[in-house]
């Protein structure tokens, strides 16, 4: 007669063992794809706020000043730059005011589509184009009159997906549906003229 303690793992204790490693690897496993895609969206917020914080800084730059002439002031405004391609451009608006839609809806000169790693890859079409992750678009408003005029600026990076549902759902309509989502990076500026010598 065999003794208990060499007679193995009964059919009942080996599903049981089976059963419980089944479940500890179905929470791991549960817990590393929330992980990935918590990290996977970190990482777009990251790569987002950054693309929008190059496009203000780019629009900042613009020239936008005061120039002293002959004992007057001439306002001096950069009306030329197109800042929606890679290089910039000398055939789009510069710092002139943009359609009141401009975040919304892909205007010339006043968005882009980046891939993603936030390389330009085109400025706006009638979609985006292969490969594109984000759209990034600004809006340009100009408030006051002579010497003291302000330059105000908004620019909206998204993800492309993000991007179509937010301008196909009810808030979309609204035309704001970035304000809120959790995925979309909503910087804004502005800027004084400043004095400068001529």
């Amino acid at each position: 007669m065999a003794s208990r303690d060499t007679r193995g793992f009964t059919l009942i204790e080996v599903v049981i063992a089976v059963a419980v490693l089944m479940t500890v690897l179905a929470g791991v496993a549960g817990v590393w794809a929330m992980t990935a895609a918590s990290t996977r969206a970190a990482r777009e917020q990251t790569v987002a706020m950054q693309l929008a914080r190059d496009k203000l800084e780019q629009l900042a730059a613009l020239t936008w000043a005061v120039q002293s002439v002959g004992g007057s002031d001439v306002l001096a405004s950069d009306v030329t730059t197109n800042v929606s391609r890679v290089p910039a451009t000398t055939d789009g608006s510069g710092t002139r005011a943009s359609p009141a839609d401009s975040l919304g809806v892909s205007r010339a000169t006043y968005g882009e589509y980046l891939d993603a790693n936030g390389r330009w890859l085109l400025a706006p079409g009638s979609s985006p184009p292969v490969g594109a992750r984000f759209v990034r678009r600004w809006w340009l408003a100009r408030t006051g009159a002579g010497a003291s005029e302000m330059l105000m600026f908004q620019v909206l990076v998204a993800t492309v997906s993000a991007d179509a549902a937010g301008s196909s759902g009810a808030a979309g309509a609204a035309g704001a549906w970035w304000r809120n989502h959790p995925s979309a990076v909503w910087l804004c500026g502005a800027k004084v003229r400043r004095r400068v010598a001529s």
